[in-house]
């Protein structure tokens, strides 16, 4: 009987040391885990950007709008302001909503009477048919005519629960009038040349004129056709639109009797020792490496105690022997 309660004692050690060394391990797992955690915390979520309004509060300035002659500032507004200049402006849209086909037959028809048009659109997902089932996502790149693009953007604010609206421009006037002038000082250098080649007569020279000529004319094809390519991102917004379908069907609305609270209490009751059991079947399997590791150092240190105890009874004993008379 002693025997076996030594031994369950040195497997209850085991199991201790086992589950100590197991505690250590997931704690630094699991600090680890909570390191990576807080450093992509640092980066704050993404804040919405509403659309930037259109400025048409009157600015006065003693360098803009000032009338020297009359001695008196005048009213100058933003656009007047920005008249001229060259911008390209686009947006960015993300929204849930549980309307989907309803949302689309409003946004086809907005574009087309907007005069707009789509550019690209890929569907993902399939209609929800029961409660739970995902829904549908699209993507969309729109081209709106600019002046109206304000107008399409405060439509589709209004579709679902918005994610968020980033409106972000640029200003490209300086490469556009830059790309201007070099069309313009190269097409009076393809009249020049061509003027020339007229009075010409020497072959050599006619030559090279031709091979001059169709280097100029290439880089004002060029040039063309960059400004075309500036105007159309110019005259038409991007709106890049991101709608998420959210399951718009509810489960039915059951009523729950207490027999039915407390069958579902016993059953979870029941799910849960199950659950227990499998994982503390799958830990003691997956850590019996290190029970029988702990059980052969609990059983050396026994063995160890057990002799040093022994050898200190004998020594006690042989001194009592030497002291007796």
């Amino acid at each position: 009987m002693k025997q076996y309660k030594k031994l369950l004692a040195v497997f209850a050690a085991a199991i201790m040391l086992a589950i100590c060394f197991a505690g250590c391990s997931g704690a630094s797992t699991s600090a680890a885990r909570d390191t990576v955690y807080n450093s992509s915390s640092q980066y704050a979520p993404m804040e919405e950007y509403a659309p930037m309004p259109a400025a048409t509060s009157p600015v006065t300035s003693n360098d803009m709008g000032f009338d020297y002659a009359a001695g008196e500032a005048t009213s100058v507004t933003a656009g007047d302001i920005y008249a001229g200049r060259k911008i390209i402006r686009n947006y960015d849209i993300s929204l849930n909503t549980d309307k989907f086909d309803e949302n689309m037959d409003y946004i086809k028809a907005k574009v087309s009477e907007l005069g707009g048009y789509v550019l690209s659109s890929n569907l993902y997902g399939s209609k929800p048919e029961a409660y739970g089932d995902a829904g549908r996502n699209i993507e969309l790149t729109i081209r709106i005519p600019a002046e109206k693009a304000g107008e399409f953007v405060s439509g589709v604010e209004t579709l679902g629960q918005i994610n968020y609206v980033r409106d972000y421009t640029d200003d490209i006037t300086d490469e556009y009038y830059d790309t201007d002038t070099r069309l313009a000082v190269l097409q009076e250098q393809l009249e020049r040349l061509r003027a020339i080649m007229v009075e010409t007569d020497n072959l050599a020279d006619v030559i090279a004129l031709e091979d001059r000529i169709s280097e100029v004319m290439l880089q004002i094809e060029t040039l063309t056709g960059t400004l075309k390519r500036y105007d159309a991102l110019i005259d038409y917004t991007t709106v890049s639109l991101y709608i998420n379908e959210r399951n718009a069907i509810t489960g039915p609305a059951a009523t729950k009797t207490t027999a039915d609270r407390i069958s579902e209490g016993f059953t979870d009751t029941l799910n849960g020792v199950g659950v227990f059991f499998v994982n503390f079947f799958v830990w003691f399997v997956s850590s019996l490496p290190i029970i029988v590791i702990a059980a052969i150092v609990v059983v050396i240190i026994v063995v160890i105690v057990r002799v040093a105890t022994k050898k200190r009874s004998k020594k006690k004993a042989e001194v009592k022997e030497e002291s007796k008379p």
